[in-house]
C-alpha cells in the first residue's frame, strides 16, 4: 500500500509520513527548516493565536498549560528557597575544607577537581527540603553531580 505526499506528490509507503500528516517526512523536514530559517515559524504561530484566542485559551485549559518539568522543577527549588534557610557559601571555602576531591563518589572515585572545574552540590537537595548552608554542600565533579542529580544517596551504603 502506498500513500501520495500532498506536497511532493510521490507516493511512498506510510512510515515515510508522520501520523495524521499529508506531507511525506521529507517534505515536512524541508519545509520545517525553511519556516525557522527566516523566523516565519514563530510569526505564524503568534498569527495563528491572535487570530483564534478562544481555541488557544482551549488547548492551553486542554494541556494544563505549557509548563515543562524543568519549569515545574525550577519553580518548587525557588519556593523552597524562599522558605529555607540560604547562607552565602564561598565555593573556595568548600573546595578547600573537602580538600580538591569529589566527595560524591558516583563515577570518579574521590579523584582531585580543579577550583575551575568543580561543581557545588547539595547533599540533601534543595527540592528535597535541604538548606544552602556549609553544612549541606560538598565539593563535586561534572559526571558525579550529573549522576547524582537532584537524588538523595544513602548514607554509609
Amino acid at each position: 500500500m502506498l500513500w501520495q505526499c500532498s506536497k511532493c506528490r510521490e507516493m511512498k509507503s506510510p512510515e515515510s509520513f508522520y501520523k495524521g500528516e499529508g506531507r511525506c517526512k521529507k517534505c515536512k523536514a524541508k519545509y520545517m527548516k525553511e519556516l525557522h530559517a527566516d523566523g516565519r515559524y514563530h510569526d505564524k504561530q503568534r498569527a495563528w493565536r491572535a487570530a483564534n484566542p478562544e481555541k488557544h485559551a482551549a488547548n492551553v485549559k486542554k494541556h494544563g498549560g505549557w509548563t515543562t518539568t524543568r519549569q515545574v522543577y525550577w519553580e518548587k527549588r525557588n519556593r523552597l528557597l524562599v522558605e529555607a534557610f540560604v547562607e552565602d557559601i564561598d565555593r573556595q571555602v568548600v573546595w578547600g575544607r573537602d580538600e580538591g576531591h569529589c566527595r560524591i563518589k558516583l563515577v570518579c572515585n574521590g579523584d582531585f577537581v580543579p577550583f575551575a572545574k568543580m561543581e557545588l552540590d547539595h547533599i540533601i537537595p534543595v527540592v528535597a527540603g535541604g538548606a544552602h548552608a556549609y553544612y549541606n554542600v560538598q565539593t563535586g565533579c561534572l559526571p558525579c553531580n550529573r549522576a547524582k542529580g537532584a537524588r538523595l544517596l544513602s548514607i554509609g551504603g
